[in-house]
């Protein structure tokens, strides 16, 4: 599959409250390897991480916390657009004009950070005031996965690495990490339990607790999987 060729530089036409910037440590990782014997694939129900965390459930109660903006992906804001084409800043990432392509959609935070993942193989979070950058997180591979935020503000994005992850919205660092046989380019969605639903190139659409990202159950198609639940 090919994709089409998309410009490095992201424009946005928005003005929302800005932060500090900051950027994300890397201590204290969970990844969680994938193994059918050991992540316990159910029919459903609440993780046990989750009743012991006290995880929020569903969606940030955002501008746009997702693909396609709500949990029915309709793609509909119900705020105004721009008015007019002119361009109030630009970001531009990677090193080159192939490396720094970005092919996923950005999702927007309650405070108005925009968070976007790229092919320079990193996630990003840019005021939306100025354009300046708060955090980058560097993944193994692209990103071509766009960002769910759930309701306490977690990162939810997938990567060429073979690797879903969920990072901490202040700051970029890593909650936890589940590695998956292929590559993840489907966009995440969450349902009202905190449930994380996402596909993967291995042929699987898998259901996950927020909480640490154990495996609920994963349901097996007949090729990889590109879209977003």
């Amino acid at each position: 599959m090919r994709y089409l060729s998309i410009p490095l530089i992201v424009w946005i036409v928005l003005v929302c409250c800005s932060c500090r910037h900051s950027t994300g440590a890397r201590d204290g990782v969970r990844i969680h390897p994938f193994s059918e014997a050991s992540h316990g694939l159910s029919a459903g129900g609440r993780g046990s991480d989750e009743k012991s965390t006290g995880v929020h459930r569903g969606l940030a109660d955002s501008p746009w916390p997702k693909f396609r903006g709500d949990a029915h992906n309709t793609g509909q804001s119900m705020y105004v657009g721009a008015r007019t084409n002119a361009v109030k800043w630009s970001f531009v990432t990677g090193a080159d004009v192939w490396s720094g392509d970005v092919y996923g959609s950005p999702a927007i935070g309650a405070d108005g950070t925009i968070y976007f993942g790229s092919r320079d193989h990193k996630v990003y979070a840019v005021r939306a005031s100025d354009g300046k950058m708060k955090w980058s997180r560097p993944t193994g591979l692209n990103v071509t996965s766009s960002p769910a935020i759930g309701s306490d503000g977690t990162i939810y994005i997938g990567s060429g690495d073979k690797k879903l992850y969920a990072l901490n919205s202040k700051d970029g660092s890593v909650k936890w990490v589940r590695k998956m046989p292929d590559a993840v380019v489907s966009s995440p969605a969450l349902g009202a339990d905190g449930t994380v639903y996402v596909g993967s190139l291995d042929k699987k659409v898998y259901a996950l607790s927020a909480g640490q990202g154990r495996v609920k159950w994963a349901f097996t198609t007949e090729d990889g999987v590109w879209s977003s639940p």
